[in-house]
C-alpha cells in the first residue's frame, strides 16, 4: 500500500487548474489542495506540510522568481 503525497497547487488561472485536476483525477495515492495567491500559500505552509508544489510564477501578488524564492 502506497501512502498518499500531498501535492499542493499554487496557480491563479481556473483554466490550468482545471486541466492539472483532469490528469490527476485517476491517481489515487495524490492528494492535493489548492490555493491561488503567494499570501495565502505562505499561510497554508505554516500550518501543513506538502510532498510537493506545483507553483505558477506569476501570482496575483508575486512574479517570477520572487515567487520561488518566498515558498
Amino acid at each position: 500500500m502506497y501512502s498518499k503525497i500531498k501535492l499542493l497547487i499554487v496557480d491563479d488561472s481556473p483554466d490550468d487548474v482545471y486541466i492539472i485536476r483532469e490528469l490527476l483525477k485517476d491517481i489515487t495515492i495524490i492528494q492535493y489542495e489548492y490555493e491561488k495567491s503567494l499570501n495565502h500559500t505562505l499561510k497554508l505552509l505554516e500550518k501543513d506540510k506538502f510532498d510537493c508544489i506545483l507553483l505558477d510564477l506569476n501570482l496575483p501578488d508575486s512574479s517570477g522568481t520572487d515567487t520561488l524564492k518566498d515558498i
